[in-house]
């Protein structure tokens, strides 16, 4: 079973803490068996040094008594009275510190001590008496005394000698005793540190290498060690490693597919240019293997008259972020391409992600599309404009009297032909305000006033179904192309105008925001239907496929609308009404 991480570490702090516990509860007591052997010697050694005084106090009394006897000199006779008040005073002290085994004999000295007290009481008496004969048979006692108390001192001090020496010799197996404690418990702490760490490198340490191993093979994309068992943390962090590994690799398949798949070149260079990583779409566009690109500079692919506007491009492109530009390109073959790249720098990566877009296709489109603009405006407009006077001059009589019936299908024709020649107008229109070739004719003007003239422009049409108008929010003053915007107004009041019912009423609102003022345009029709909402505002789409024929729209007014808002940088679009109907609205920027 493999502990857990705080199991461990519970046994790393509770181990180590009993085995401190135990071996100073040891060394303590070992300590203090010591200390009462030394304390036994030292009142033993107080003892002896007592009993040695009274011997000599006993000796020095006797002395000077004797002294004082022959001499009569009143010095000896005070010694011999403090040798004598000593003697008592060091009798009470010895028999109060009395602790000895030898207790007993310490007892019989005492009393012993005490007789010859009472006798050199008695000989003071005498000799201060001078009677000779009691006084020698006091003294030949005395002496007696003395002999049989210097004996039993002597006994004493013997036997005293005798439990000092096993004091000490105890007193050295008790050292013995404690340096072997301190000795094996020493022992014991290092073996236990040793085992412990031994313990813990297996089974933590050695978990955490393969866990650091696994991590940093998981920054390196290699294999991963074999999944670590147990319910611990560390097998716990490793099999998420192992998910994470897993789940990393998949996204890596994934994002290999997806890069791989793309239809447009995915590519990664350097600073230089150098190709590190390139998709297989390469092959298609260039006619390069992708593994015949790496390593090669992605400036062998571009035209060389442009290499030197693309480096300048790619330097830009480092500093800030660039807007997508387009470059001619070559294939394997010589055939040149036009790319549009779209380029990220990453300042980690310390390289350029790039996207090639082909847009060869696109751009001979649009080639196309302009000279059928051209053909349009030069080819078209010009002789129909001139079959319109002709008809006009025709449909007056310039060219002799024509009968009724033939002036109304001159009328018919110059009407068809009329509607032919501002679509071609609109539609030219539409191509310079996409294409940014007419300019805008700024300034600045109140949002009533646009409302104004554009509500003039449509209100007849209004009046001949019964609808009328109304305007709400506030009036805020909008820099724009004031003829332009109108235009936009007007063709929306215009198509509201077209799908209201009769006797209904179109609503205008102006919200004032801090960025922008955005225009609402409610009316009470059918509605826009949610898959047509962004169809709408393309060329020649309308909300229903019968609004072409019944309602005659050529479908380019919203068209126009965009591109004009467009222009401004706005946004257009449609919504909902609430109370039934479309609501178009349009933003411009303050």
């Amino acid at each position: 079973m493999v502990l857990k991480l705080s199991q461990k570490t519970a046994l790393l702090i509770v181990l180590p803490f009993c085995f401190e516990v135990t071996f100073v509860t040891v060394l303590v007591n070992a300590q203090k068996a010591l200390e009462a052997e030394y304390e036994r010697e030292f009142k033993a050694k107080d003892e002896l040094n007592l009993i040695n005084a009274e011997l000599r106090v006993m000796l020095e009394a006797g002395a000077s008594l004797g002294m004082y006897h022959a001499t009569r000199d009143q010095n000896f006779l005070e010694r011999f009275r403090r040798c004598h008040a000593d003697l008592q005073k060091l009798q009470k002290t010895l028999l109060s510190k009395s602790t000895l085994e030898n207790e007993l004999d310490v007892s019989e000295f005492n009393k012993g001590v005490q007789e010859v007290v009472t006798t050199f009481d008695r000989m003071e008496v005498l000799v201060n008496s001078g009677d000779r004969l009691d006084l020698m048979r006091s003294v030949f006692a005395g002496n007696a005394l003395a002999g049989k108390i210097s004996a039993m001192g002597n006994a004493i001090l013997a036997k005293a000698n005798s439990v000092n020496e096993a004091q000490r010799k105890n007193e050295a197996k008790l050292r013995t005793a404690l340096d072997y404690v301190v000795l094996t418990g020493l022992f014991l702490n290092i073996v236990g540190v040793i085992l412990m760490a031994v313990v813990f490198h297996k089974s933590t340490t050695g978990r955490l290498n393969v866990l650091w191993k696994n991590a940093r093979n998981i920054t390196s994309g290699l294999s991963l060690e074999p999944a670590l068992t147990g319910n611990d943390e560390i097998a716990a962090i490793d099999n998420g490693l192992h998910q994470m590994a897993e789940a990393l690799a998949a996204a890596r398949d994934r994002e290999l597919a997806f890069t791989e798949n793309a239809v447009d070149v995915i590519c990664a260079f350097d600073k230089s240019g150098q190709i590190q990583r390139i998709n297989r779409a390469s092959s298609n566009l260039f006619g390069y293997q992708a593994k015949d690109l790496l390593n090669t500079s992605i400036f062998d692919l571009v035209k060389p008259s442009e290499r030197a506007r693309s480096a300048e491009l790619l330097l830009k492109a480092t500093d800030r972020e660039v807007t997508p530009f387009e470059v001619t390109m070559l294939r394997k073959d010589g055939a040149e391409r036009i790319v549009q790249w779209a380029l990220r720098w990453s300042g980690i990566e310390r390289g350029f992600f790039a996207v090639f877009h082909d847009i060869s296709e696109q751009k001979r489109t649009e080639r196309l599309r302009q000279e059928v603009v051209a053909m349009v405006s030069h080819d078209l407009r010009s002789p129909l404009t001139a079959v319109d006077l002709s008809l006009s001059m025709l449909q007056a009589g310039s060219y002799g009297a024509i009968e009724d019936k033939a002036k109304m299908v001159l009328a018919r024709s110059r009407e068809s032909l009329g509607r032919l020649i501002a679509m071609i107008n609109t539609l030219l229109d539409v191509e310079k305000l996409e294409s940014g070739s007419i300019k805008l004719d700024y300034s600045t003007v109140s949002s009533k006033v646009l409302l104004d003239k554009a509500i003039d422009t449509v209100v007849a049409l209004a009046e001949s179904k019964g609808i009328g108008f109304t305007s709400t929010g506030s009036n805020t003053e909008i820099r724009c192309d004031a003829e332009k915007i109108i235009s936009v107004i007007v063709n929306l009041l215009s198509n509201a105008i077209k799908f209201s019912p009769a006797d209904s009423v179109i609503s205008i609102n102006v919200i004032q925001d801090l960025a922008f003022t955005k225009i609402d345009i409610k009316d009470q029709g059918r509605g826009v239907p949610a898959e047509n909402k962004e169809l709408i505002f393309e060329r020649f789409k309308q909300s229903e496929k019968t609004d072409e024929t019944q309602l005659k729209g050529s479908g380019l007014g919203l068209a126009i609308c965009k591109a004009i808002v467009e222009a401004h940088n706005g946004d257009i679009g449609v919504t909902d009404n609430r109370e039934g109907g479309s609501c178009f609205w349009f933003c411009l920027p303050i």
